[in-house]
């Protein structure tokens, strides 16, 4: 096999060294990027502290939890190969970079949605009144919609979100009253 690899001109030394320089790389560059989404997410839930909640919102998390799992099993998965075939460094950065993918997975779980007095706090974004332009409800299901230029862009549309059928007039009431047309 490394002979043939040699003549197609595969040097596989050259790969490790490489990996053992870019690994590293891509696995800090992922870790600053967890450090610095997870602090943004903070910030955005901050919003629900300082304001008054109108109406809680809710939000399936279930391919969250699936998501959290499979990366913690990819990531003991990369412990036992470091183990087994010794090629530590690169299934260390491996599994820092998927341990920072989960972090940023087990704080958008944490999250939590509402209409508060001051806006929307959307799926991971808050939305001030000024900015809230359209609506769907269905039940017990609203889908907020629409940008300041009227398009329905899927930036602009939620995830569907679920409430509470008794606060569904005062829900109807505060949207209405805020609405951008």
């Amino acid at each position: 096999m490394e002979k043939l690899l040699n003549a197609i001109g595969i040097n596989l030394s050259v790969n490790e060294d490489i990996s053992l320089i870019v690994l590293p790389i891509v696995a800090i560059a992922l870790i600053f990027i967890a450090f610095f989404r997870v602090k943004e997410l903070k910030k955005i839930q901050d919003e629900l502290n300082s304001a008054i909640v109108l109406v809680p919102l809710y939000k399936r998390r279930m391919a969250l939890k699936i998501g959290v799992a499979l990366l913690f099993l990819a990531s003991v998965a990369c412990v036992f190969l470091a183990i087994k075939f010794g090629y530590f460094i690169q299934f260390l950065c491996l599994v820092l970079s998927l341990l920072s993918v989960m972090m940023i997975l087990l704080s958008m779980n944490r999250c939590k949605f509402a209409v508060l007095s001051s806006g929307a706090l959307l799926p991971y974004r808050f939305v001030p009144w000024s900015d809230l332009h359209d609506y769907v409800i269905e039940g017990n299901s609203i889908i907020f919609t629409g940008d300041r230029e009227g398009r329905y862009t899927l930036k602009s549309t939620t995830t569907k979100l679920s409430f509470n059928e008794v606060d569904l007039q005062k829900l109807e009431k505060v949207l209405a009253k805020n609405k951008r047309i």
